[in-house]
């Protein structure tokens, strides 16, 4: 608030107080609001970073609940596969003692018939062409047939 007079050669300058008053009033409402604005923006700020680490740290969690449910699930699974395996070897050794408890009894067949003598006879030179004289239980045609 500057009033300018003019007179014989200098300026002179006058200031206007109640309009220097009415501004600097104006100055401290700025800077009171700035202040305001200031503050309501740290709270804000504030604000905004305590809701971003509550949705971290519920992030975290349900991450880490993620994890051991993954991990049972995967334990479970394991132990169920192990069950199975231990299942199989019983079955595998039960098949294999009742294999055994087969095989036990089974003996070589008794063949049915005559059985014949693999003993042979030599007599003191009655058979003139070397061939082995057939034991007397043979019937006649048999003897003719080995003699073929």
């Amino acid at each position: 608030a500057v009033v300018s007079t003019q007179s014989t050669g200098t300026e002179r300058q006058k200031y206007d107080v109640s309009h220097a008053a009415a501004e600097a009033r104006q100055c401290t409402d700025l800077l009171s609001q700035a202040q305001y604005h200031v503050a309501r923006a740290r709270k804000l700020d504030d604000e905004h970073r305590a809701i971003r680490q509550q949705q971290e740290k519920a992030k975290q969690e349900l991450e880490n609940k993620r994890k051991e449910e993954e991990d049972a699930k995967r334990k479970e699974e394991e132990e169920r596969h192990q069950a199975i395996l231990t299942q199989r070897e019983v079955y595998r050794e039960r098949a294999k003692n009742i294999l055994i408890f087969t095989e036990e009894p089974s003996q070589p067949k008794a063949t049915k018939g005559r059985k014949k003598k693999e003993e042979t006879v030599y007599s003191s030179g009655e058979a003139s062409s070397g061939e082995p004289e057939m034991p007397d239980s043979m019937p006649d045609e048999e003897k003719e047939k080995k003699r073929r």
